[in-house]
């Protein structure tokens, strides 16, 4: 029911909020953690199937067994692009320009069905060192 949607939704929210607070103190190695337990969390194969499966039945759309390939394939290539470069803090500088460019988490990512993919919607946009 909506309300009842309304209020979780408003609860993951007030939480990924309060949960955002605390990962914009994190340095670039606590951070490459948690992107990579992420990751290690998403490509197991009992959760991705687990996590192909919601998407699937509630927009009607793709095939579970796809979903799974396409969710290990995008987040082991996610960590092999992102292998060493910052997302955190002094990202780059151009003294002669006068110009430093710093990187921090800049709000939440979310899914709204009928999202097709929504475990790939957080690896690859901005805040998590996504493409820019």
């Amino acid at each position: 029911s909506r309300p009842r949607f309304a209020a979780i939704s408003r609860s993951w929210y007030v939480g990924a909020r309060s949960a955002r607070v605390i990962f914009e103190a994190f340095d670039q190695t606590r951070v490459e953690a948690v992107v990579t337990a992420e990751a290690r969390a998403i490509f197991e194969p009992f959760r991705a199937s687990f996590l192909a499966k919601t998407p699937a039945r509630d927009s009607g759309l793709g095939r579970v067994a796809d979903k799974v390939a396409k969710s290990q394939r995008k987040t082991i290539g996610t960590l092999r692009d992102q292998h060493g470069v910052s997302s955190v803090g002094v990202i780059g500088e151009h003294p002669e320009r006068r110009i430093t460019g710093c990187a921090k988490p800049l709000g939440l990512a979310a899914a709204i069905c009928p999202a097709t993919n929504p475990t790939e919607t957080d690896q690859v946009r901005p805040g998590l060192g996504g493409p820019r």
